[in-house]
């Protein structure tokens, strides 16, 4: 009998999920040409980072966190590309018992207004 592995604990498993959804889905890029953020470079943020009027655009759902304990259940978060000012993108977690693995969903890309750019 093969033991099966131990699962990640919740808040390790929740940083994982969001990284590979992000590289795969390429939802954190560093120019128009939706060039991916280095996997290294995206960083994951559960509060408000601060002055994000450097971004060309981006959007997150309101309030941002709680920073996800063992127990959390539903968190949003926000994606940086580190070095990079061009996108930040929110997206919002929710642990699913059944399955024991987090759904993660990202904020819609908002395109500035025409002469905002």
């Amino acid at each position: 009998m093969v033991a099966q592995p131990k699962p990640a604990p919740r808040t390790a498993q929740l940083n994982m999920q969001v990284l590979q959804e992000a590289r795969k889905h390429g939802w954190v890029y560093t120019d128009e040409g939706e060039t991916p953020c280095p996997p290294q470079r995206v960083k994951i943020l559960w509060d408000t980072p601060g002055d994000l009027s450097s971004y060309d655009r981006g959007a997150y759902f309101e309030p941002l966190g709680p920073a996800p304990s063992e127990s959390s259940k539903s968190v949003n978060g926000l994606l940086l590309c580190e070095g990079y000012t061009f996108l930040y993108r929110g997206f919002e977690a929710y642990y699913d018992e059944e399955r024991g693995q987090w759904r993660v969903y990202p904020f819609p890309v908002i395109e500035p207004a025409p002469g905002e750019e």
